[in-house]
């Protein structure tokens, strides 16, 4: 064989990974999610990469694109989300060359959070600016949110500019 993609179950993949290694075989994962197998798998690729990897790769585009805009990040610091929340933060504040704008806000190469079940969206509004592009990155899911939260950020666009990750 000159290539294996598969296998589709995770509890088989360290198995093929090494038997494949044995052989100078590359392994592509299309199922995948986790960093740690590739570690000592030098055979083995992702079909699809990380959300670490995913997160990483947007903060960058984030400050090479918007760094002079109003960055917002909004989260709701939820306990099971709490390491991806920490890390994209630290990934941003790393694209942008700065710490979190949280004292003086006064620094254009910032960012800005919201925690939005304790601020809503009247504290979200509040860190809206009116003439620059407001750059919302929403670190929360599920449908019943994500469904109120555009309805209000639709009523919010007739006054602010939005790009919204």
């Amino acid at each position: 064989m000159d290539l294996i993609i598969g296998p589709f179950f995770g509890t088989t993949l360290d198995y093929i990974a090494q038997h494949a290694r044995t052989y100078n075989i590359p392994v592509v994962s299309p199922l995948l999610s986790d960093n740690n197998q590739l570690r000592n798998a030098p055979n083995l690729f992702m079909a699809t990469p990380s959300l670490q990897s995913q997160l990483v790769n947007m903060a960058a585009y984030i400050g090479r694109t918007y760094r002079n805009e109003n960055i917002i990040l909004v989260h709701n610091n939820q306990p099971g989300a709490v390491g991806v929340i920490q890390a994209f933060r630290e990934a941003l504040s790393r694209s942008l060359g700065r710490s979190a704008a949280g004292e003086n806000g006064n620094n254009p190469a910032a960012f800005r959070e919201v925690i939005y079940n304790t601020a809503g969206i009247a504290g979200l509004t509040a860190q809206l600016h009116p003439t620059k592009k407001n750059v919302l990155i929403t670190l929360i899911s599920g449908e019943a949110f994500l469904s109120n939260y555009l309805r209000e950020l639709s009523h919010r666009s007739r006054t602010h500019s939005f790009v919204l990750f």
